[in-house]
């Protein structure tokens, strides 16, 4: 038998294999293609690989193979950002010194930029307008030489501009001058000094780094769950504060007048924090119930189920090794923490 590599738009390679008889080597059958994957190095019969399996150890989805490849785990859909919060408000370091603000002013505690300047109003203006909108509620200044940097006015004569970092989450603060002139913005950004510099990100994620678990999840969570009960034995799946890949559903069940949940959440694993340091705070065997508590405000007893909801009043198999279900049974729909 002899045997040739070749390649296809289609398929990732094939093997074409001619069969010659022991006796005098005429080939028998020729062109016999089939495909492979350029990874393997062998192809491995389905009788063969659940011969060498012991029948005692379940196979994960992800260890099942057919001539086609991978079964598809029930779990290998994305997890969206849940984005609870879209955005925060921050000051940059060259707008805390035109505030006045003294060096170490926390740049995104409004409490701590309000006291420490003298013009609390312009930050109260920063606080109500981009709130409303994270890219303008007026018009924007053309002379800065980028499209989308805002101007915001203060109520006593005073200017300053913004601008919707969207690839940080994060609506900045870039300047202020105490008086009806926006020259101070142009230059800055004629030098290149406008937006945020490398210690203002510096100052970001080190922040962010710093909250504790609770902080990083609890909006997400909050809002993931509020998805679920709002939409009934349909599984809503998103990514959590960054840090958990969740899949959060609810079943109903009418009592008298009244109703019933159960609630599910199940933790994708790993976790993605495994290739790095831990949150601040994380619950590590306690996942579960600080998961439980996050959602209800209290400690709450709940069961590790063998299944949950997978829509339309389905339910599949918790994938163990893959992921972690905890359920909360007969909860009140006014139960959960606002």
């Amino acid at each position: 038998m002899s045997c040739r590599i070749g390649s296809s738009a289609r398929i990732t390679g094939f093997l074409e294999l001619q069969f010659s008889s022991s006796s005098n080597g005429a080939p028998l059958r020729e062109g016999l293609w089939l495909p492979f994957a350029r990874q393997q190095k062998r192809v491995t019969p389905m009788r063969q690989r659940w011969w060498k399996q012991p029948a005692n150890v379940p196979l994960l989805a992800s260890q099942l193979e057919t001539p086609r490849g991978p079964l598809p785990s029930p779990l290998d859909e994305e997890y969206p950002a849940v984005k609870a919060t879209a955005y925060e408000l921050r000051f940059t370091h060259r707008a805390l010194a035109d505030l006045t603000c003294p060096r170490g002013t926390p740049p995104g505690d409004f409490a701590a930029v309000r006291e420490a300047t003298n013009w609390p109003a312009i930050v109260d203006e920063f606080l109500s307008q981009r709130y409303l909108n994270p890219d303008t509620t007026g018009g924007t200044l053309a002379r800065c030489g980028f499209p989308d940097v805002a101007e915001l006015h203060g109520p006593a004569g005073g200017r300053a501009c913004t601008w919707h970092d969207e690839d940080n989450e994060v609506v900045w603060f870039l300047g202020f001058d105490s008086q009806h002139r926006y020259e101070r913005f142009e230059t800055r950004a004629a030098n290149d000094e406008l937006l945020p510099d490398l210690d203002d990100i510096a100052n970001l994620d080190m922040e962010r780094e710093k909250k504790s678990f609770d902080d990083r999840i609890l909006a997400d969570l909050r809002a993931l769950v509020a998805r679920a009960v709002a939409i009934p034995d349909e599984p809503q799946r998103g990514t959590v504060g960054g840090l958990l890949r969740l899949e959060a559903s609810v079943t109903v069940v009418s009592v008298g007048q009244g109703q019933l949940m159960d609630v599910f959440i199940s933790v994708r694993l790993p976790l993605r924090h495994a290739n790095g340091p831990a949150p601040p705070g994380w619950p590590a065997g306690d996942l579960q119930s600080r998961l439980v508590k996050l959602v209800f405000g209290d400690e709450r007893e709940w069961l590790s189920p063998t299944a949950v909801p997978s829509g339309a009043g389905a339910t599949r198999a918790v994938v163990h090794g893959e992921e972690l279900a905890v359920q909360v049974p007969n909860c009140l729909p006014g139960e959960f923490a606002p």
